[in-house]
């Protein structure tokens, strides 16, 4: 189950950290992020298995389309982290995490590593 997850600088969502449960609504005005939720939580999944391009090319997204609307910059990093909790067979909880770069000039995205990447969250894989 994903215990709690953690997304910067995603559409309208900056800074922003659930803890889920079992049964999570998630509720509120028009125009508040409640699909960029989702759709935050679905693009991490789909990373998973496509290329970046083809991940946003089959949602019809661009770049510009996924950066956060508050930042000006149009390379502003993009962070999500996830923390899920295996209750079989063995309780265990893993943290993963991933930062974007983005440029919306070359209407290109790519993963960040290394010393210049301001990494709040875990890059792998890790039991803890």
């Amino acid at each position: 189950m994903i215990k709690t997850f953690n997304v910067d600088n995603f559409k309208s969502l900056n800074n922003l950290s659930i803890n889920l449960q079992p049964m999570t609504v998630i509720v509120g005005n028009n125009a508040t992020g409640k699909s960029s939720i989702l759709q935050a939580i679905d693009f991490v999944c789909g990373c998973v298995n496509d290329d970046f391009s083809v991940l946003l090319e089959r949602r019809g997204w661009t770049v510009d389309n996924i950066r956060s609307k508050f930042i000006r910059s149009g390379t502003a990093r993009i962070s999500f982290g996830v923390e899920v909790v295996l209750e079989e067979p063995v309780n265990t909880t893993l943290k993963w995490g991933m930062v974007l770069q983005p440029n919306v000039a070359k209407k290109s995205i790519a993963s960040c590593f290394g010393r210049d990447c301001r990494f709040r969250y875990k890059r792998d894989i890790s039991t803890i």
